[in-house]
Protein backbone atom coordinates (compact mmCIF):
# COMPACT_ATOMS: atom_id res chain seq x y z
CA UNK A 1 0.00 0.00 0.00
CA UNK A 2 1.36 3.39 -1.10
CA UNK A 3 -0.90 5.97 0.74
CA UNK A 4 1.48 8.58 1.68
CA UNK A 5 -0.92 11.51 2.78
CA UNK A 6 -3.79 11.44 5.03
CA UNK A 7 -6.23 13.98 3.63
CA UNK A 8 -9.83 14.65 5.16
CA UNK A 9 -10.98 12.78 1.71
CA UNK A 10 -8.68 9.92 2.41
CA UNK A 11 -10.56 9.26 5.79
CA UNK A 12 -13.66 9.85 4.71
CA UNK A 13 -13.06 7.10 1.48
CA UNK A 14 -11.87 4.64 4.32
CA UNK A 15 -14.86 5.09 6.12
CA UNK A 16 -17.26 4.57 3.52
CA UNK A 17 -14.94 1.48 2.06
CA UNK A 18 -15.15 0.24 6.13
CA UNK A 19 -19.05 0.26 6.13
CA UNK A 20 -19.71 -1.52 3.50
CA UNK A 21 -17.31 -3.96 3.80
CA UNK A 22 -18.81 -4.39 7.19
CA UNK A 23 -22.65 -4.50 5.62
CA UNK A 24 -21.04 -7.43 3.20
CA UNK A 25 -19.72 -9.59 6.42
CA UNK A 26 -22.71 -9.39 8.83
CA UNK A 27 -24.95 -10.00 5.42
CA UNK A 28 -22.90 -13.14 4.61
CA UNK A 29 -22.71 -14.13 8.25
CA UNK A 30 -26.56 -14.39 8.10
CA UNK A 31 -26.97 -15.78 4.85
CA UNK A 32 -24.63 -18.65 5.37
CA UNK A 33 -25.97 -19.20 9.34
CA UNK A 34 -29.60 -20.13 7.49
CA UNK A 35 -27.55 -23.63 6.54
CA UNK A 36 -26.75 -24.12 10.53
CA UNK A 37 -23.47 -25.79 10.10
CA UNK A 38 -21.06 -26.11 12.83
CA UNK A 39 -18.02 -25.19 10.85
CA UNK A 40 -17.30 -21.44 10.34
CA UNK A 41 -17.86 -21.55 6.52
CA UNK A 42 -19.33 -17.73 6.67
CA UNK A 43 -15.61 -16.70 8.27
CA UNK A 44 -13.39 -18.72 5.47
CA UNK A 45 -15.55 -17.25 2.69
CA UNK A 46 -15.46 -13.79 3.54
CA UNK A 47 -12.19 -14.28 4.26
CA UNK A 48 -10.84 -16.33 0.69
CA UNK A 49 -12.62 -13.19 -0.86
CA UNK A 50 -11.19 -10.43 0.94
CA UNK A 51 -7.63 -12.29 0.00
CA UNK A 52 -8.81 -12.87 -3.59
CA UNK A 53 -10.04 -9.26 -4.16
CA UNK A 54 -6.80 -7.91 -2.03
CA UNK A 55 -4.97 -10.48 -4.94
CA UNK A 56 -6.36 -8.39 -7.53
CA UNK A 57 -5.63 -4.80 -6.15
CA UNK A 58 -2.07 -5.06 -5.02
CA UNK A 59 -0.69 -5.67 -8.73
CA UNK A 60 -2.63 -2.24 -9.47
CA UNK A 61 -0.68 -0.53 -6.59
CA UNK A 62 2.34 -1.95 -6.90
CA UNK A 63 3.21 -2.45 -10.86
CA UNK A 64 0.95 0.00 -12.50
CA UNK A 65 -0.06 2.74 -10.07
CA UNK A 66 -3.77 2.67 -11.53
CA UNK A 67 -5.48 2.97 -7.80
CA UNK A 68 -5.61 6.17 -5.90
CA UNK A 69 -4.36 6.92 -2.41
CA UNK A 70 -8.31 7.35 -1.89
CA UNK A 71 -9.47 4.26 -3.92
CA UNK A 72 -6.79 2.26 -2.07
CA UNK A 73 -8.08 3.84 1.44
CA UNK A 74 -11.55 2.46 0.52
CA UNK A 75 -10.87 -0.75 -1.30
CA UNK A 76 -7.92 -1.97 0.49
CA UNK A 77 -7.89 -0.40 4.34
CA UNK A 78 -11.46 -0.07 4.57
CA UNK A 79 -13.32 -2.44 2.53
CA UNK A 80 -11.33 -5.40 2.79
CA UNK A 81 -10.37 -4.85 6.40
CA UNK A 82 -14.19 -4.64 7.33
CA UNK A 83 -14.64 -7.98 5.12
CA UNK A 84 -12.18 -10.25 6.58
CA UNK A 85 -11.66 -10.79 9.93
CA UNK A 86 -8.88 -12.71 11.77
CA UNK A 87 -9.99 -11.82 15.25
CA UNK A 88 -13.28 -13.50 14.01
CA UNK A 89 -11.24 -16.44 12.72
CA UNK A 90 -9.03 -16.46 16.30
CA UNK A 91 -12.39 -16.84 18.29
CA UNK A 92 -13.80 -19.36 16.05
CA UNK A 93 -11.17 -21.25 16.29
CA UNK A 94 -10.74 -20.96 19.87
CA UNK A 95 -13.90 -22.16 19.82
CA UNK A 96 -14.22 -25.10 18.03
CA UNK A 97 -10.84 -26.11 19.90
CA UNK A 98 -12.24 -25.28 23.04
CA UNK A 99 -15.74 -27.75 22.32
CA UNK A 100 -13.87 -30.21 21.40
CA UNK A 101 -14.16 -30.06 17.68
CA UNK A 102 -10.36 -30.86 16.88
CA UNK A 103 -11.22 -32.06 13.25
CA UNK A 104 -13.54 -29.41 12.74
CA UNK A 105 -10.74 -26.80 14.10
CA UNK A 106 -7.82 -28.26 12.48
CA UNK A 107 -9.81 -27.76 9.07
CA UNK A 108 -10.94 -24.00 9.67
CA UNK A 109 -7.11 -23.18 10.56
CA UNK A 110 -5.64 -24.95 7.31
CA UNK A 111 -8.74 -24.06 5.42
CA UNK A 112 -8.33 -20.41 5.81
CA UNK A 113 -4.44 -20.04 5.40
CA UNK A 114 -4.59 -21.73 2.65
CA UNK A 115 -7.71 -20.90 0.56
CA UNK A 116 -6.45 -17.09 1.56
CA UNK A 117 -3.16 -17.13 0.77
CA UNK A 118 -4.22 -19.61 -3.11
CA UNK A 119 -6.62 -16.71 -3.56
CA UNK A 120 -4.28 -13.97 -3.17
CA UNK A 121 -1.73 -15.61 -5.81
CA UNK A 122 -4.62 -16.69 -8.47
CA UNK A 123 -5.85 -12.96 -8.12
CA UNK A 124 -2.15 -11.35 -8.79
CA UNK A 125 -1.72 -13.80 -11.76
CA UNK A 126 -5.84 -12.93 -13.20
CA UNK A 127 -4.07 -9.48 -13.03
CA UNK A 128 -0.34 -9.56 -14.32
Amino acid sequence: MIITKLTPMTLLMCAAGGALGAIMRLGVAFYIATFKHVFPYATLIVNATGCFILGLLIPLVLNKDMLSTNAQAFFIVGFIGALTTFSAFTLESYNLLKAGAYIHWAVNIIANVFFCLFALVIAMKIVE
